[in-house]
């Protein structure tokens, strides 16, 4: 691939590196690839998202936003109209409801996982009504046996389960 010049607006340089894929309609980064899948460049001397910086050069402003999310859900993809301003929790969200990741439960669900298997239900069961898998659940309600022996230490968790109070 030929070397742009220096002083190349970000927008052509991003152009340069990407492939259009018919079917998605997904803009394929070509560029460098992190570990992670995601599209890298440099910009300004340092090394930048290429999705991020094709959202700006494109328009698209990503103020007050921790990150984009891939509504694509294809981690090189640049194009401008699948991606979306967003929180962590709504990235955990998407990757919940698309099944590409595993719901993780917060302390309070631990605890109520917990309750659950005091009263009998099983891990598969208490697993399918928190949107986990069994071995989850079990996990979950091992996480909430240790908190409840520290329980002095986390009353929070407690106060919002109305056990404590």
């Amino acid at each position: 691939m030929k070397r742009l010049p220096p002083g190349t607006p970000i927008i052509d340089r991003i152009v340069s590196k990407v492939a259009p894929e018919p079917n998605t309609g997904c803009w394929l980064w070509t560029g460098h690839i992190d570990s992670e899948g995601y599209g890298r460049l440099k910009v300004a001397g340092r090394c930048a998202l290429a999705h991020r910086e094709s959202y700006v050069a494109h328009g698209g402003s990503v103020d007050g936003a921790r990150l984009l999310r891939h509504k694509c859900d294809v981690r090189a993809c640049v194009n401008p109209a699948h991606l979306e301003p967003g929180s962590d929790m709504d990235n955990t969200n998407d990757a919940v409801e698309r099944g590409s990741r595993v719901r993780r439960l917060d302390d309070i669900d631990c605890v109520r996982v917990a309750m659950a298997v005091r009263h009998g239900a099983q891990f598969e069961e208490v697993g399918s009504l928190f949107g986990v898998n069994k071995a989850m659940a079990h996990r979950a309600w091992k996480k909430a046996l240790r908190m409840i022996a520290l329980q002095n230490e986390r009353p929070e968790v407690w106060a919002a389960l109305e056990v404590v109070g």
